[in-house]
């Protein structure tokens, strides 16, 4: 069965979970964003004397990658033509609060890193960072120091916590077939 599902990821990339966490991601972006400036459009229905409208669709901006909790997705964020002037004469600008035009990382992101850098990676320690990254139930990542507290995995994974100090300090296991 393992195999079967091996095979067939490394064929078809639909059914590489990662892959549909991160399309999904992408399409659940670009929905808010649409829905975002369609609120910004109804809000703003002025007219000028000709009657054209002053706030207007003005396509899409550059694509830009975007690193999230699911990876680093790639979006084209709408762009809004705003010409209503001000009191003082200044133009109106259209800023996005779910992805302004700045962010290249998600908060949580950028809110992790100095924790993953400082005392994931000097210490070993991914306690802290992870579930905020990835939340707090996120499940199957961390290994108890003194080894393994579920009975279904045996005797035989037991052993690698007593092979010596550099192995006692195995903590996270983040995709790699062979951690040692």
């Amino acid at each position: 069965m393992l195999k079967l599902a091996e095979s067939r990821s490394k064929l078809d990339p639909k059914f590489d979970l990662e892959v549909i966490a991160r399309e999904g991601a992408r399409r659940m972006l670009v929905a808010a964003l649409d829905a975002e400036v369609s609120v910004y459009l109804t809000r703003h229905q002025e007219r000028d004397e000709d009657g054209r409208a002053l706030v207007v669709r003005n396509g899409k901006s550059r694509a830009r990658k975007v690193t999230m909790g699911s990876g680093t997705v790639e979006i084209q964020a709408p762009r809004i033509n705003d010409k209503r002037v001000d009191a003082r004469g200044v133009r109106q600008r259209f800023t996005s609060q779910i992805l302004p035009p700045y962010m290249r990382r998600s908060p949580k992101v950028a809110e992790v890193l100095p924790i993953l850098y400082l005392r994931g990676l000097s210490t070993g320690d991914f306690r802290e960072a992870l579930p905020v990254l990835l939340g707090d139930d996120a499940s199957g990542l961390f290994v108890n120091e003194h080894g393994p507290t579920d009975e279904r995995l045996g005797e035989g994974v037991s052993g690698l916590f007593a092979a010596g100090p550099e192995r006692s300090r195995l903590r996270v296991r983040l995709g790699r077939r062979d951690p040692f």
